[in-house]
């Protein structure tokens, strides 16, 4: 079977009684996973990488986005992208090419962007090895860190 994590906070946008209606109403109630983030934050660390490894697509399509955490996650856990087409997207995701960017609002979009994906499983397996490329080297603390000293030492030996 297939799966799609929805995360969410109470304290943003619909809590999750709203949304377990709205997925029951679309009867698809076996095939999502609602993870109330407030209720249990150790899920976020402990078991998002199962979660995400059962995900057949992750979604992210808000009008905007503070940071790109739950995307870098599953990025680093070879799941497919659906995003919102912002400017915090756009530093990870080359529409077509590792995930696919979709207008805010555009349901149409979105689904045929959805089954897009998941009709390509060559394309899928090229994103996946080119996103756990992008997170290894512009989001893994330990290497940023690496290339920010290397960038520190060139520049002190520089003015030596």
């Amino acid at each position: 079977g297939w799966y799609v994590l929805g995360l969410f906070r109470k304290k943003i946008g619909l809590a999750g009684k709203e949304l377990a209606e709205q997925i029951s109403g679309l009867g698809v109630e076996d095939n999502v996973i609602l993870i109330d983030q407030d209720a249990a934050p150790s899920a976020s660390f402990a078991t998002m990488p199962m979660y995400y490894n059962m995900a057949a697509v992750t979604l992210s399509v808000p009008s905007w986005d503070g940071g790109p955490t739950t995307i870098l996650e599953a990025m680093a856990c070879h799941s497919p992208l659906v995003l919102s087409d912002i400017p915090e997207n756009r530093e990870w995701i080359i529409n077509d090419k590792n995930g696919y960017l979709v207008t805010p609002g555009d349901e149409v979009a979105l689904a045929e962007a959805i089954v897009k994906m998941l009709d390509q499983p060559k394309w899928l397996e090229e994103s996946f090895r080119l996103n756990r490329e992008a997170v290894a080297l512009k989001a893994e603390y330990v290497a940023s860190m690496s290339y920010v000293e290397k960038i520190y030492l060139k520049l002190s030996n520089s003015n030596n």
